[in-house]
């Protein structure tokens, strides 16, 4: 049974954290999580130096924000919304690949308008 619920946890990320789980990082918001219509924001996604790549998306969603760019091949921790609108409100996430094992999710973060 616990190794159908270890199983469950790795099937959520893209490349199950084997023993030694990397530590989750901390999202933040700038200039603060509670933005003014139409006012820009930034998520700032925080690990370590060593990250090779992070990806932020909204809780409950597969897809990463920026959905150009590859989830692995995202180097920059940040993500610019140029105009904050109430469809981009929600919580959001981060996780950061190192050593091609992704970390545990941060904490989510509430973003609102």
């Amino acid at each position: 049974l616990t190794g159908c619920f270890f199983l469950g946890l790795c099937l959520s990320q893209s490349t199950c954290a084997q023993k030694g789980n990397l530590p989750p990082p901390l999202i933040t918001a700038l200039p603060g999580s509670t933005v003014p219509a139409k006012s820009p924001v930034t998520l700032l996604c925080q690990g370590p130096k060593q990250a090779e790549g992070y990806r932020i998306s909204r809780v409950g969603s597969p897809e990463p924000m920026d959905k150009e760019e590859q989830i692995t091949s995202r180097k920059t921790n940040a993500l610019s919304i140029a105009e904050m609108t109430f469809d981009k409100t929600g919580l959001y996430h981060c996780s950061y690949q190192r050593g091609g094992r992704w970390s545990q999710f941060s904490d989510p973060l509430q973003l609102v308008m």
